[in-house]
């Protein structure tokens, strides 16, 4: 009895180190499936198993044909120059930023009363800015800073480390997106977690909570009034209350939206939807994304507003392809989550900390955004390139 037990005990441990990510993608895609089942009940469903049977059953049968052995992957870098060097990388980009941006829009959005006003303001933060800066922000903020401030403190460069900490955490602040200081904290706290450091995620958690309640605030004054109304069909009565319901709920119910216009009210794109494929071609771009906006949030689009309507990772497919979008979708995915866990085969703790932030986005980006612009590949180049030996000599 005892030895079957150890067995499974066993057998689950391995499951868990050899298939970590695919595991933790059943998390989002379960959040997913909650959003949609409370938007639309069944309708979607059918469409949800296509893509979730085409990545489970892809992966499975990769897993089985792949023999299970790492990919190794070695840069020679002198690690002497690495902490000056990533971290005048890491200052240079923000401070490039704040001299385009002209002024500090935290501070202006103190000044205004009005929702509009802020939406409009941190619109121009991102949307409405040069495609070349917004790209520096991005390889920054997700993947340069938290990586850099990882590597400072394995390496107890505290000097280094706080210098970096204070400036990014005022830079997170005014570019007002909630999810960008989960995003620099996220890989340094799963380390922390793992290594029992419960201080330093105290520290990092109180950080965090500070800049979320506060932009949440602000972002949302209806919230901050503690007044009742009505978002989207999802009610909201308080700040953690809409908080909770924008990371359980809102996540699945964009994923019907695009489910209900596509290809209802606007068609299959073939294509077009791919950033890529069209400069190759030489047509015209198509962002669904945007043009999705008016339709669900047909209230804010009537007030002039305009955005972008993020969704999951599959779904970008789904508006190129239809179904097959979606079994195209679950075989790339299936792919690539092998491919990071052949890297990744003898170190669990660098897999969940480098991986873990990516893999939870899937739920409202685009994979191949993701990838490049999104920083997730250029942080496992700087793994391989200075944060590995530098864990491995620790």
């Amino acid at each position: 009895m005892i030895k079957n037990q150890y067995l499974i005990w066993n057998g689950i441990i391995k499951l868990v180190k050899n298939h970590t990510l695919i595991l933790i993608y059943h998390l989002v895609f379960s959040v997913l499936l909650l959003g949609v089942f409370l938007k639309s009940g069944t309708s979607f469903l059918f469409y949800m198993g296509v893509f979730y049977i085409s990545l489970i059953g892809s992966y499975i049968l990769i897993s089985f044909t792949i023999p299970n052995k790492k990919i190794n992957v070695t840069f020679n870098i002198k690690l002497i120059k690495v902490p000056l060097f990533s971290l005048l990388t890491c200052v240079s980009l923000i401070l490039i930023h704040f001299i385009y941006l002209n002024d500090l829009p935290i501070i202006r959005a103190i000044f205004f009363n009005q929702n509009i006003d802020i939406i409009n303001l941190r619109q121009n933060i991102s949307e409405n800015s040069n495609s070349l800066i917004n790209y520096l922000m991005s390889f920054n903020v997700k993947s340069f800073i938290p990586l850099t401030l990882l590597y400072l403190h394995i390496k107890n460069k505290n000097k280094f480390y706080w210098m970096l900490y204070i400036l990014s955490v005022l830079y997170v602040f005014n570019l007002m997106h909630k999810s960008y200081i989960i995003i620099i904290h996220g890989p340094i706290i799963l380390y922390c977690l793992i290594q029992k450091r419960y201080i330093y995620i105290l520290k990092y958690a109180l950080v965090s909570s500070f800049i979320i309640v506060s932009l949440t605030h602000k972002l949302n004054q209806d919230i901050s009034k503690k007044n009742y109304f009505r978002y989207e069909n999802i009610e909201k009565t308080s700040i953690w209350n809409g908080l909770l319901k924008r990371i359980l709920v809102v996540p699945g119910a964009t994923v019907s939206g695009w489910f209900e216009n596509v290809p209802k009210n606007l068609p299959f794109l073939y294509g077009k939807g791919y950033g890529f494929f069209c400069k190759i071609k030489g047509e015209k771009h198509i962002k669904y994304s945007k043009e999705l906006y008016s339709l669900i949030y047909p209230n804010y689009s009537k007030k002039g507003l305009k955005g972008n309507v993020n969704v999951a990772s599959f779904m970008y497919d789904y508006v190129n392809f239809g179904l097959l979008g979606l079994v195209l979708s679950g075989v790339l995915l299936s792919v690539v989550f092998t491919i990071l866990e052949k890297l990744f085969i003898e170190d669990l703790i660098m897999k969940l900390v480098i991986n873990i932030v990516p893999v939870l986005i899937l739920s409202s980006q685009a994979f191949t955004t993701l990838l490049f612009s999104g920083g997730w590949a250029l942080s496992v180049i700087l793994y391989f390139c200075f944060i590995k030996p530098t864990f491995n000599n620790c």
